[in-house]
């Protein structure tokens, strides 16, 4: 999981990050940076772990949520109504059954195991579903109903158990795919034209799916290319990713998107100027096929994270790789040497 300064990744329950840590990021008690992986301690039973743009989360194997870092618009959940920022995890209160979850900008989301979702955190624009633009500081039941996967950036989308999707939240560039531009969706809106959805992927302003027969839609923001589709228009209904028939999964960050092949090959579309893309140049493409990351095993898991500018990718020798910015030794590979136009194996890890 990343976001905006910091990597956390998760091994046999253990939690381990490495970046910025000016808002407690790494979850290690204080607010020092780190260039190398270091351990987030108390966390031995992660089974999820998601990150927004100064937080993350972590579901755990007894079906509950714990979360550190900002809690500026009470994205932690555990109802402060301070919202102190919490430098190691603390445990979002009263929220059991979890099957899934998802965190945002500033906000966070989960699936029960009844499909119903739960968000909380900062909801200007309505990303968190409840017909309301109030922040809530723990989570309140949204609108949606029979979800199996919940994504989130700037807005939020989920997968509803017939494979359709449904979105709600910031939808200034079309991010929530319901036809229309409007900033504020505060209930949720089925997205036009998709079904036989197996999973989603969000950017801070773009949504991605993944169908069951390979192939990947996307919509809303494309000023750098993200959607995949050789152009730089905005889309508020999903288009297909050209060139890409066996996509096997998806990830999404800051103005980026990409495909997880059958072959193992892993291949990004849209900002690439911080070497994000992983080709060895940085540059920005409007497409996927032309631009495989520069890995020689077939991986086998994405990084993922709306805002993160960076990357990352676990092969399937389970070798972990980071590439693009590293200003604050978010990449964990020792030195904050900025930017990594080719993916370079984390240290220690």
């Amino acid at each position: 999981a990343m976001n905006l300064d910091a990597l956390c990744v998760t091994r046999a329950g253990k939690v381990w990050c490495a970046g910025g840590n000016t808002n407690g990021n790494l979850g290690n008690g204080s607010e020092q940076p780190s260039t190398l992986l270091r351990r987030v301690f108390g966390l031995d039973t992660v089974e999820q772990l998601v990150a927004g743009r100064n937080h993350v989360c972590a579901r755990l194997a007894d079906a509950t949520v714990t979360c550190w870092g900002r809690n500026s618009s009470g994205q932690l959940g555990n109802a402060d109504a301070d919202r102190r920022q919490q430098n190691e995890p603390v445990v979002v209160p009263q929220l059991t059954d979890v099957t899934a979850l998802a965190a945002g900008n500033h906000h966070t989301c989960a699936v029960r195991n009844d499909g119903r979702v739960w968000c909380w955190g900062y909801n200007e624009f309505g990303a968190l579903g409840d017909g309301s633009v109030e922040d809530r500081l723990a989570p309140v039941q949204t609108l949606m109903t029979a979800a199996r996967e919940v994504a989130a950036g700037a807005h939020t989308c989920a997968v509803k158990q017939d494979g359709s999707v449904w979105c709600w939240g910031y939808n200034g560039y079309g991010a929530v795919g319901n036809g229309q531009i409007a900033d504020v969706v505060s209930v949720p809106a089925r997205v036009a034209g998709l079904s036989e959805v197996s999973s989603i992927a969000l950017g801070e302003y773009h949504s991605c799916a993944l169908q069951t027969n390979g192939l990947v839609k996307c919509w809303g923001k494309n000023g750098d290319g993200e959607l995949g589709v050789n152009s730089l228009t905005h889309r508020s209904e999903p288009v297909r990713l050209l060139e890409i028939e066996d996509a096997v999964a998806i990830s999404a960050g800051n103005r980026r998107t990409c495909v997880l092949l059958s072959n193992g090959t892993m291949r990004c579309a849209g900002l690439g100027t911080g070497g994000q893309l992983g080709t060895g140049a940085p540059a920005v493409s409007r497409r996927v096929a032309n631009t495989a990351v520069l890995l020689n095993d077939p991986v086998r898991l994405m990084g993922s994270g709306a805002v993160s500018e960076f990357n990352a990718a676990v092969d399937r020798n389970n070798r972990l790789f980071t590439w693009g910015p590293n200003h604050l030794g978010q990449l964990g590979l020792g030195t904050t040497q900025t930017p990594k136009l080719t993916p370079q194996a984390a240290q220690g890890f």
